[in-house]
Parts: structure tokens; C-alpha cells; sequence
């Protein structure tokens, strides 16, 4: 309730004169000859935001029964969309407060008190010294760096960034190599290498384990998209990347990745995958073909965090003969499987939108609120699994053809004694926020 408050506060601001006739103006433009211009119009309405509203609601009624302006329509019910998404977005995410700071032998615990002071993050340092002196010199700098920073060679003080602050312990600092962006970090939390033992140029394979972290303020889905764009050696080699522990010789082809997922693949392309559902912020990368004598690795990929932004309901009236349902960029069907108690449930994209990662499915879907409805109207509550029985097939570069099943689930029913229900339900979130985060990670030494 408070989120649709604010929204409604940011949407509802006064519009300067000035706006007011440049918001007309390409409006005006959205109906031009030219594809190109009406294009600039609607991104260039949707780059004002709020000020734009109250015109483009306008010119959506007046349009709605005339066919002459459908795209008009179409256009300005596309900008006013892409408005409140983004009003939405910032209600969800929103940049963290950068550390500025330059101490030269000063108390660690006036300097944390500086950190917590810019930052607005609570930190307690009551089990470390709060006397030992410290040396940083850092501007602009996110908040995990210079906690890092100030970590960083010490055997007796390190932190956990908990939901109600960072607390420091008397503990050794891990000094995982790390990338940092605003509140994220990405950081390589375990690294395996296997060094070939039949003296050819190749190294053998070396097994990367990424993980990522955000501060506390933001609440985006525990599952993370990792994904590892390239890796070089030192020699200035580019090496094959392979997401998960691979095991070619033992298990035919067989690729764990997280230990929550499979792939299988045949001659180096990805044919099949599915998942165990749990959710994860780290994910198993392998890297093959490195140079002899290489020492120290360089990689470079992207994190994605999701946000959720709208949690709808999604009903099924008469489940035995329910048609699939459009919620968002996905389309779910249901299906009996055994006397009323055993369903399964599957998610496609719906065509025309966007591509929907599978791994990020599962955090979207409200498992609690997985009911039946029966005759009398008592609510009973399902067991949901991920099944692993289907595979799902993946094409060369990851792309899923239409009707592909992204997701799919079994849901038991222990307490509905094999009656057919009447209706089925669940929360599911519709509306996604997806940050896509690039990091750079260099000079990793080789075990």
C-alpha cells in the first residue's frame, strides 16, 4: 500500500508550463509520417516521465475509438506504460549512498562511524578493537569496498552484512577476488585448477565458483543470474567458458550447475536442462584451454538481480477444463494427474514478449499461496515441487522456441481425498525489474 502511494505521489506532480508544450508537441509528433520521428516522439516522452502523464492519458481516451490514430493509441499507451514502470522501478531500487574518505593511521572505530554516518548502514564494531589504526584513502567508493578494504590482510577483523547492519568480528578476513558496482558485488568465492599432466600446451581445466551480494536495503530475488562472458590467462589466451562442474569422461556429457540444476549436453552443445528449484546467488563456471605456465586469470560478465514489482493472483475457476492463462510475459496451464490430488503446472512464454530466463521463474512463484478450493469451500494447501522429470530442450545460444515449458511443477494436494476441485490459486509476480550489473575481475592468481 505504501509502494502504490508513492507511485501515485511521483505521477501526480505539478507540470511546468515549458513541459506542457513539449509534451504536446511530441504527442503531436507521435502521429507523423515518419517511423522514425514517431519512434523519437514516444522515447523522448517516456524519457519526461511523470510530466507526461496527464497529456498521454488524455490523448489514450480520445483515441480509443478511432481507428484513423490507432498507433497514436498504441504509442502513447506503450510510453505511459513504460512510465509507471520506471516510476515503479525506483520505488524498488533505488542507487546507495558512496563512501568518500581519506584517514591516515586513525582509530578504525571513528572511521566506521564516518562510514555508517555517509551511508546511513549500521555498523557494529563492538568485538573488534575499535582502537587500531587504519589507513584508506577512497572517494565515490560503494560500501562493500571499503568494508573490504579495511578488512583486507587482517586476521582478527572481518564483518557479515546482515539485514540490520554490518557487524564486524574477530575473525580472519577471506580476501576473495571482487568486483564492485554500486550496492552489488560480484566476488570469485571459490577457484579449482587442475593442472594437465601430459605436458601439452593445454593446462588442463579450472573450476570458478562467482557469487554475488547486494546491500540490505534492496530485496531482489535470492536467485542471481551469473553469467561469465569471456576469461583470458595472462598470456593473453581467451579460454573456453562451460557454466557448471563438468565431467565429460564419467558421466557422458553430464554438466551440474549449482548443484540446483542440469545440463546435458552432446558434443559440446547444450541439448537438454532442467532444475531443482532453489533458489541461489552463486553459480560453477569451468574454463578450459589455458596456456602453459599461465598464472593468473582475468574475467568479465554480467549479474542480473530481479526485482519484484506487481505480485497478482492467479485463479483457475473449474481446474479440470481451465484454459492456459496470460499473466505477464508468461502463459500457465494446469493439468490433472492423478484424482484431483496431483496437478501439473506449466509455464511458457507467451509470444511476442520478451525472452524469460527459466532459472528466473521460480522466485516469481508465491509457493505458499498455492491452494484448492474444494465444493465446500475449504482451502487446501499443496506441496509444490519443481518437477524433474521434464526436460527442458535448449537451442544453441540459449534461445527457447515458442511453447517450450520454461518451468514446470507438480502440486499434491494431501488433504483433498481425491475430489476434483473447484477453483485453484496462487500468487504470482508479473511485473519484474531486472538490473543488469557488468563486472570485471583481474589478475586472479591460479592456485
Amino acid at each position: 500500500m505504501r509502494h502504490t502511494l508513492l507511485l501515485l505521489l511521483l505521477l501526480a506532480l505539478p507540470v511546468p508550463a515549458q513541459d506542457e508544450a513539449r509534451v504536446r508537441q511530441l504527442i503531436q509528433e507521435l502521429d507523423d509520417d515518419s517511423f522514425e520521428v514517431r519512434d523519437k516522439a514516444e522515447k523522448a516522452l517516456v524519457a519526461i516521465g511523470a510530466e507526461a502523464v496527464p497529456q498521454l492519458k488524455v490523448v489514450i481516451a480520445e483515441t480509443e475509438r478511432q481507428k484513423e490514430k490507432a498507433e497514436v493509441r498504441t504509442r502513447a499507451l506503450s510510453a505511459l506504460r513504460a512510465i509507471e514502470f520506471n516510476a515503479k522501478s525506483k520505488l524498488f531500487y533505488v542507487e546507495p549512498k558512496l563512501v568518500t574518505l581519506r584517514a591516515a593511521e586513525a582509530e578504525i572505530g571513528a572511521v566506521l562511524a564516518d562510514v555508517e554516518k555517509q551511508t546511513g548502514v549500521k555498523v557494529d564494531a563492538a568485538a573488534i578493537d575499535a582502537k587500531a589504526k587504519v589507513t584508506i584513502d577512497v572517494q565515490n567508493a560503494p560500501l562493500f569496498k571499503v568494508l573490504d578494504d579495511l578488512c583486507r590482510g587482517q586476521d582478527e577483523r572481518s564483518y557479515e552484512y546482515r539485514d540490520e547492519g554490518v557487524r564486524f568480528q574477530r575473525s580472519k578476513f577471506v580476501p576473495y577476488p571482487a568486483a564492485y558496482e554500486g550496492p552489488f558485488r560480484v566476488r570469485v568465492l571459490k577457484l579449482k585448477h587442475e593442472r594437465s599432466t601430459d605436458f601439452k600446451a593445454s593446462q588442463g581445466q579450472t573450476e570458478v565458483v562467482l557469487e554475488a551480494d547486494w546491500q540490505k536495503y534492496l530485496k531482489p530475488s535470492k536467485r542471481v543470474g551469473l553469467e561469465l562472458k569471456s576469461a583470458k590467462d595472462d598470456k593473453g589466451a581467451e579460454l573456453e567458458v562451460l557454466k557448471g562442474q563438468t565431467d565429460d569422461d564419467n558421466n557422458g556429457g553430464m554438466v551440474v550447475v549449482n548443484n540446483n540444476r542440469f545440463i546435458m549436453r552432446r558434443n559440446g552443445v547444450v541439448v537438454a536442462a532442467g532444475g531443482l528449484g532453489e533458489e541461489t546467488s552463486s553459480d560453477t563456471f569451468t574454463l578450459k584451454g589455458m596456456t602453459a605456465g599461465t598464472s593468473r586469470l582475468t574475467l568479465q560478465g554480467t549479474a542480473r538481480f530481479s526485482f519484484p514489482l506487481d505480485k497478482s493472483d492467479v485463479v483457475f475457476e473449474n481446474p479440470a477444463s481451465a484454459e492456459p492463462q496470460q499473466t505477464g510475459d508468461l502463459t500457465i496451464a494446469i493439468r490433472n494427474q492423478a484424482g484431483g490430488r496431483l496437478w501439473k503446472i506449466t509455464m511458457t512464454r507467451t509470444p511476442g514478449r520478451p525472452q524469460v530466463a527459466p532459472e528466473d521463474i521460480d522466485g516469481r512463484l508465491d509457493k505458499d499461496s498455492f491452494v484448492a478450493i474444494d465444493d465446500a469451500g475449504k482451502e487446501h494447501k499443496a506441496n509444490l515441487n519443481e518437477s524433474r522429470n521434464d526436460l527442458q530442450v535448449i537451442m544453441r545460444g540459449g534461445e527457447l522456441p515458442d511453447g517450450t515449458p520454461l518451468a514446470t511443477y507438480q502440486a499434491m494436494f494431501p488433504t483433498l481425498q481425491g475430489r476434483m476441485p473447484k477453483q485453484i490459486r496462487f500468487k504470482f509476480v508479473t511485473q519484474v525489474f531486472v538490473k543488469t550489473v557488468p563486472f570485471v575481475i583481474k589478475d586472479i592468481p591460479l592456485p
